[in-house]
């Protein structure tokens, strides 16, 4: 197989989300802010992305032990059986490759091929099948998170852009990585899928009293989005590395357009936020970003 096909720039913050911040002439341009320097306009394709970022590596017993034991094994039979799926497809590419190998077919180029695009692919189908999600939030529809397939699916999207990022990898590391025994940097390449299956579920099933929020933002003032676009808005600045018992997601979706799922009975349905709250949220997504904040103008980064 031909090697160009090799997906090597790999991004951690989806393409397609953050065209919804693109410049109106250019919809591949947006306005960056990269380790609090000077921002600059740049092309979506150089932006939160990193070569061979979900390039899989084949997990040892040990390491499979870990990730059952630290995501799995503690849940109910329905999740265990989604997680164990996710762990087996994933364990699947390598199968199949010592399987072409023991029929006398070892190519490494074909092998590599197979580990480089395998994550993305899977990242892909995710947000494939939430892209209609997308479209509907855009145009102030929030009807789906009423349906229970809307739901599920919403929920699934929005907790695997949650863990797909550099940031959230690296503070689950520096807790995980502490056993000696597994690679942490190989067992995240599917555990994240895991641990955001299982905190989908708990949002879309066990409680199911979380909901969407529209906010609607018709101030002078854009949003802005960041490499880790979603963000548990409980999570202040001063509780940052604390453990937080509660859980509100906040995604900005456009610069007039942000979502909340939460559990907060006064935040219910489309409503419209102030200035105050526009420049609240900013400041979290700020706080909570690990290098690269985007907007769809330079002076955005400024509120």
């Amino acid at each position: 197989m031909d090697s160009n096909h090799l997906k090597k720039r790999q991004h951690y913050v989806w393409r397609e989300y953050l065209r919804g911040w693109a410049t109106p002439d250019n919809p591949e341009r947006v306005f960056c802010l990269r380790n609090g320097k000077e921002p600059f306009p740049a092309n979506l394709m150089n932006l939160a992305q990193e070569k061979y970022f979900y390039q899989i590596e084949e997990l040892s017993a040990e390491e499979i032990d870990f990730i059952k034991i630290f995501a799995i094994n503690d849940q109910n039979p329905f999740i265990r059986e989604i997680d164990m799926n996710w762990l087996s497809t994933y364990c699947a590419v390598f199968s199949y490759i010592r399987l072409f190998e023991s029929l006398g077919y070892k190519d490494e180029q074909f092998s590599k091929l197979l580990t480089v695009n395998a994550g993305e692919e899977f990242q892909s189908k995710i947000e494939e099948s939430a892209s209609y999600l997308i479209d509907m939030l855009r145009n102030d529809d929030i009807s789906f998170f009423s349906e229970e397939q809307g739901r599920i699916d919403f929920s699934l999207y929005i907790t695997n852009q949650y863990f797909r990022t550099k940031n959230i990898k690296e503070k689950i590391k520096n807790t995980a990585s502490k056993i000696q025994s597994i690679d942490f940097e190989k067992c995240w390449k599917v555990l994240r899928y895991i641990m955001a299956s299982n905190l989908a579920y708990s949002i879309a099933i066990v409680h199911a009293d979380y909901h969407i929020c529209l906010l609607k933002n018709d101030t002078s003032i854009n949003f802005i989005t960041g490499d880790q676009p979603v963000i548990n808005s409980k999570v202040t600045e001063e509780e940052l590395g604390k453990k937080i018992s509660e859980l509100d997601f906040y995604y900005p979706i456009s610069p007039s357009r942000a979502i909340l799922i939460t559990k907060d009975s006064d935040k219910l349905g489309i409503i419209q936020v102030s200035e105050k709250d526009v420049l609240h949220f900013n400041h979290l997504i700020k706080v909570h970003s690990l290098e690269e904040l985007f907007a769809l103008n330079e002076k955005d980064f400024d509120a």
